[in-house]
């Protein structure tokens, strides 16, 4: 049987970090700051679509406006 090989190595002197024997890129293992992403992301995400609607509902407001004033 292959010898079983992990695919994320641990990194000298850091806990928070892996290398990818793969790729060898260096990948974050801390899952308290992922957290903090995931929830700083969906929070601009939010604020994103409650931007669009306020933007969609003034040019609704414009158009009739518009339409008043003919």
């Amino acid at each position: 049987m292959g010898r079983i090989t992990h695919r994320y190595e641990k990194i000298e002197n850091n806990d928070n970090y892996r290398r990818d024997t793969v790729s060898g890129a260096i990948v974050s293992v801390d899952q308290t700051e992922y957290a903090h992403f995931v929830k700083k992301r969906n929070k601009e995400k939010s604020f994103d679509r409650r931007l669009e609607n306020v933007e969609q509902a003034l040019d609704r407001i414009l158009e009739k406006l518009e339409s008043i004033g003919k």
